[in-house]
């Protein structure tokens, strides 16, 4: 079977490796694209020409994963080829039509306005101690520093964008939300779950970021889901 990983805001296919093994170890092909996050010129067509670039040769239809701002790339892509499913981790499911930044003050937790620093380019910073806060406090402290580290710059143009979808995928669809998620507010994911993607939120104990801080509970969930 064939999954493609599609990373969130300010992150990297990195933030996916401690997962990766447990899928592969179940027999499967994995894909982690990398995003062009902190290009300012990059919109929502860059970002799923990205995942299409990744997955050209493939014969199999995937199982589209996306985490976080990922869910939006990844409603589009399974919308657009052939998908085994669609599965949104912590993810910002975008409603067809509209931009998210019309819902940004509705959907992040208050401390995410004080977390970032803005760029010259128009692009944003996550504070490294913020994030290990925000976004990795379930982690082990190295692993949240290090994944802190690692973040970039995230370009707002895609945020902006209206959701270039007229529906949602017709395919088996699954959202996981965090009801301890420090960055998204976990009533609007569940939220956007229901009416959205259509079903009933599985709730995921722990952070924004359970690649991370759970890999295999959330290995578990991705192979339920096909």
């Amino acid at each position: 079977m064939l999954v493609v990983l599609i990373h969130g805001a300010y992150t990297s296919p990195w933030h996916w490796h401690r997962l990766v093994p447990y899928l592969e170890e179940a027999g499967w092909e994995v894909v982690v694209p990398e995003l062009p996050c902190d290009d300012p010129d990059a919109g929502i067509e860059a970002y799923v020409a990205a995942v299409e670039a990744d997955l050209a040769g493939t014969q199999e239809p995937p199982l589209v994963v996306g985490s976080s701002f990922g869910a939006l790339t990844a409603c589009v892509v399974a919308s657009r080829r052939p998908a085994r499913g669609l599965v949104t981790v912590c993810g910002t499911v975008p409603l067809p039509g509209r931009a998210l930044a019309e819902e940004i003050g509705e959907l992040t937790q208050p401390a995410f306005a004080e977390a970032i620093e803005f760029n010259p380019d128009g692009s944003t910073t996550f504070r490294p101690q913020a994030a290990c806060e925000l976004v990795f406090h379930e982690s082990d402290p190295e692993l949240a520093r290090e994944a802190a580290s690692r973040l970039r710059r995230q370009a707002g143009l895609p945020n902006t964008e209206p959701c270039p979808i007229a529906a949602m995928p017709e395919v088996p669809r699954r959202g996981i939300v965090a009801p301890d998620d420090r960055l998204l507010r976990p009533e609007w994911l569940a939220r956007a779950v229901r009416e959205r993607l259509g079903v009933e939120p599985l709730e995921l104990p722990g952070d924004h970021t359970p690649m991370l801080s759970q890999p295999a509970r959330l290995a578990e969930v991705l192979l339920e889901s096909v």
